[in-house]
């Protein structure tokens, strides 16, 4: 026992001890960012300003919900988009057809959207991989929610909101800012005290 003692007191141990706790501290500055995009309410408002005739414009626009989301997802041809494969002349049709309205849904200056598109088809792609992007529909958002969950604050963060408080990142949006951070200091203490086998 007393040689168990020693071994966890000696400099070495002290030593690996702070690194561990020196990377958990890391890794919880290194998710604050993907921590602000996922904790936005359902109806968080991004504005994006933009140039059109000449004068200053604005393309204000909300995330897309689980249902909007899907319906990408469920395309005939999403199979091929998601595989790089060629589109014939009708899937590109469609394809085009479709990412304008999809984006036309969550734009709040539908006018000014419709103007632009049919002024440059650019706006079309450009537009929807925006809102694709503060949506999490792209490849980058999944590796970073794939990184954030395999790590120790994320593994904490999901058991702190999901399962104790039954709270997904959009309800933990809505909190009081002092119960937030109420709860990362625990989450920041918690990964303190965490064996270093608990998880990952």
């Amino acid at each position: 026992m007393d040689q168990v003692r020693e071994a966890l007191e000696s400099e070495d141990a002290k030593k690996l001890q702070k690194q561990i706790i020196e990377r958990q501290i890391e890794d919880s500055i290194r998710h604050e960012k993907f921590l602000a995009l996922i904790e936005t309410t359902p109806n968080f408002k991004f504005t994006i300003p933009i140039k059109h005739n000449g004068k200053d414009k604005k393309l204000t626009f909300r995330r897309w919900n689980h249902e909007e989301a899907t319906r990408i997802r469920t395309m005939p041809i999403y199979s091929k988009l998601v595989k790089n494969e060629t589109l014939d002349e009708d899937e590109e049709k469609q394809w085009f057809i479709f990412k304008i309205d999809i984006v036309s849904e969550v734009i709040d200056e539908k006018s000014l959207y419709d103007d632009l598109v049919k002024e440059d088809n650019q706006y079309v792609d450009s537009m929807f991989n925006i809102v694709a992007f503060f949506s999490g529909v792209n490849d980058d958002f999944d590796k970073k929610l794939k990184d954030f969950m395999e790590s120790d604050y994320g593994y904490l963060y999901g058991y702190l909101w999901l399962q104790i408080q039954g709270k997904t990142p959009s309800d933990v949006a809505k909190l009081p800012e002092m119960d937030v951070k109420f709860a990362r200091a625990w989450l920041n203490k918690a990964l303190e005290k965490m064996p270093k086998n608990v998880v990952s």
